[in-house]
């Protein structure tokens, strides 16, 4: 039995490139989520895990496969693809990505290296576009820089100076205030 899993980070995103990927996959069912990989606490997937482990209960021998179209889809994390990973097996299920066309049916070396090493790229992507974004914001400030607000003593000066009927002098100005 296959069962998909789809997610998608934010509303701005869209379920096209994924959905795209997957609709020539016969499926029993799907499981469609807009929640962060950073978030560990995520609705469909542990909807997900709860159907695997229900369905696991009642047809023992019967095996499930659980299709996503990337292991980014899971998760951007290392830690928490590898424990995604380990959930979903432990749950009576396997892992199959179309993007990378992996098959973790077996719990080899060789393919809890791959997963490690896959998901360690996707980490270091996002931690790259967060140093990055950070970069950019630090460099605009030192250009721009913060707008200074100007003192009462610096404000009640130039109030003073507009309206000099008196004919004062900068100096005599600046020693009023």
């Amino acid at each position: 039995m296959n069962i998909i899993y789809i997610r998608k980070s934010t509303n701005h995103q869209s379920y096209n490139r994924q959905l795209e990927l997957l609709k020539n996959i016969e499926y029993e069912k799907r499981f469609i989520e807009t929640d962060s990989g950073k978030n560990d606490e995520r609705l469909e997937f542990n909807k997900m895990l709860d159907y695997i482990k229900k369905y696991h209960k009642k047809n023992p021998e019967e095996e499930i496969v659980v299709i996503a179209e990337s292991l980014s889809r899971l998760s951007r994390k290392l830690s928490t693809v590898i424990e995604t990973i380990e959930l979903i097996n432990n749950n009576g299920a396997v892992l199959k990505t179309l993007k990378e066309n992996f098959d973790f049916r077996n719990n080899s070396a060789t393919s809890k290296l791959l997963i490690a090493m896959i998901a360690a790229i996707n980490q270091f992507e996002v931690d790259q576009l967060r140093e990055r974004v950070a970069e950019g914001m630090k460099s605009t400030k030192k250009k721009i820089g913060r707008p200074s607000i100007p003192s009462m003593k610096t404000k009640r000066a130039l109030e003073i100076y507009k309206n000099n009927t008196s004919n004062l002098s900068n100096i005599e100005i600046a020693r009023l205030v």
